[in-house]
């Protein structure tokens, strides 16, 4: 009983305590309180915590290979830019449970609504540009911010010829590259 609620909680971290003792009930027929579920898991070295959330997509070997490539260069040669945004977000638990000394990680599906979005494009140094708009960012207003960047950044081996971006859809073009 006590392994198929860590698989439970392994996949599902954010339970409450009634409903874990529903989990219970519903596979075993055993009655407990939640008092006694939370002494239960805190005995066995379990905690609530803030549950980092991750997305269902993430690759990481695709993440190894970024990381050994990213290291030939030195930091000065980097420019990170990462869109970012907010928006109304309902239903999102922030606690979970994990054994003591684990992350606390939850597999969400993400829900968009509204968005208000600010990009960034930042280096060791400084912030060189930073973009903010609302709705949500497309090709069009992507590349528009790159150009505007390039701007900013040098050539190599100059100081801040390298732009890292995440991976995302509207970061890939038919366009021809952008030239300084």
């Amino acid at each position: 009983m006590i392994d198929a609620l860590y698989d439970h909680l392994s996949e599902k971290p954010a339970l409450h305590l009634d409903e874990i003792a529903v989990f219970l009930w519903d596979e075993f027929r055993t009655t407990m309180t939640t008092s006694g579920l939370r002494r239960a898991l805190v005995t066995k070295g379990w905690s609530k915590k803030t549950a980092r959330q991750h997305e269902k997509k993430l690759n990481t070997d695709l993440r190894e290979i970024y990381l050994h490539n990213l290291s030939d260069f030195k930091s000065y040669h980097l420019v990170y830019v990462d869109e970012s945004g907010c928006d109304k977000r309902a239903g999102f638990r922030r606690k979970g449970w994990s054994p003591f000394g684990v992350a606390c990680l939850q597999v969400s599906q993400f829900y968009r609504h509204q968005r208000y979005q600010i990009i960034p494009a930042y280096a060791q140094d400084a912030i060189l540009l930073s973009q903010l708009f609302r709705g949500a960012t497309d090709g069009t207003v992507f590349e528009d911010f790159l150009a505007q960047l390039l701007q900013h950044c040098g050539r190599w081996p100059e100081p801040k010829p390298v732009v890292v971006m995440d991976n995302a859809s509207f970061h890939r073009s038919e366009r021809q590259p952008i030239q300084t």
